[in-house]
């Protein structure tokens, strides 16, 4: 299956653009603007440095893939990819405390 058939099958629109010009993909120069925004907002809001930038991003495009979106007929991109609900109980507070068990195994090797 060549590339155009798959992206018909898919309903994906194919644009070609020039090389090494971002301002010309509106769509995903925005996108960008939008999960970096987030992401800043969510180290200011914890109160941590903004060195750890790609942390938040991170989590704002699993939180996007994991909510409801229009476009995909209000259903989640998740759910479209792989055809399934996808389970967001494990949803905390970006930032919030952690804790990790250390076994007696672990600290002897």
């Amino acid at each position: 299956m060549n590339s155009r058939t798959f992206f018909a099958l898919e309903r994906i629109q194919w644009e070609l653009i020039t090389l090494h010009n971002p301002w010309l993909n509106g769509v995903a120069e925005r996108k960008n603007i939008s999960i970096m925004g987030v992401s800043w907002a969510m180290l200011h809001d914890q109160g941590l440095p903004f060195n750890l930038w790609n942390e938040p991003c991170d989590t704002v495009v699993y939180v996007k893939n994991m909510s409801l979106h229009r476009i995909v007929e209000m259903s989640t991109p998740e759910e479209c990819f792989s055809g399934k609900k996808p389970y967001v109980a494990h949803f905390k507070i970006f930032g919030s405390s952690v804790y990790y068990h250390v076994t007696k195994d672990a600290i002897k090797g």
